[in-house]
């Protein structure tokens, strides 16, 4: 499977914006006909990445994670269906709503997720 992966903005966002920004990632979702499901944190130390089972008109659930900082060369978590990060904690919600715009509507193919490991 294919992770989407979006990285918007610049700097590095306080580790406390990225629980605000996976709130209003669920609630763009949810306007856009999703269901939204928990709210996990990462299990990395230091890490304040998020983890969002988002499931589709469809039926699927994708995995989001979202984050101020770029997915570590290896990790137990598995490999997100979308990895979000926002550097600044605002930037790329226009990219995301496009992606899952387009999920939605079925342009995307839902791929079951792969275990954790190199990226």
């Amino acid at each position: 499977m294919t992770t989407f992966r979006i990285v918007a903005g610049q700097g590095m966002a306080e580790g406390r914006a990225v629980l605000p920004l996976t709130l209003r990632v669920r609630d763009l979702a949810v306007s856009l006909g999703f269901r939204a499901g928990g709210v996990k944190s990462s299990h990395c130390p230091g890490s304040s990445s998020r983890y969002l089972t988002l499931t589709c008109p469809r039926g699927h659930d994708w995995l989001v994670r979202i984050s101020n900082h770029r997915r570590p060369e290896r990790t137990r978590q598995p490999a997100p269906h979308i990895d979000f990060v926002s550097l600044d904690g605002q930037a790329g919600t226009l990219q995301l709503a496009d992606l899952l715009t387009r999920i939605g509507d079925g342009q995307v193919d839902w791929r079951p997720l792969k275990a954790g490991g190199r990226r």
